[in-house]
């Protein structure tokens, strides 16, 4: 099995993540609030999400619909702010 790994990440750890129910995606929340979406296929990143607001980790994301092309996730911080 490939990793999943991308060097714009380093000293940036993973906090958070889930796989969605189909095995497709994963979603992973960074320690500095950083959210990157995996295609688990392909073993590629699909999608980074840099400027979420929040400069804290991200301890809980959550697939709310994986139908694409619109996938939605939830995250919450340390704080509970969702």
């Amino acid at each position: 099995m490939k990793p999943l790994f991308d060097p714009q990440f380093k000293g940036n750890g993973v906090v958070s993540l889930q796989i969605s129910d189909d095995a497709h995606y994963l979603i992973a929340g960074h320690e500095k609030g950083t959210l990157a979406l995996w295609d688990c296929r392909k073993f590629s990143l699909a999608h980074t999400i840099r400027d979420t607001g929040y400069s804290d980790a991200f301890t809980g994301v959550k697939f709310l619909n994986c139908q694409e092309p619109n996938i939605l996730i939830a995250t919450i911080d340390r704080y509970g702010r969702m």
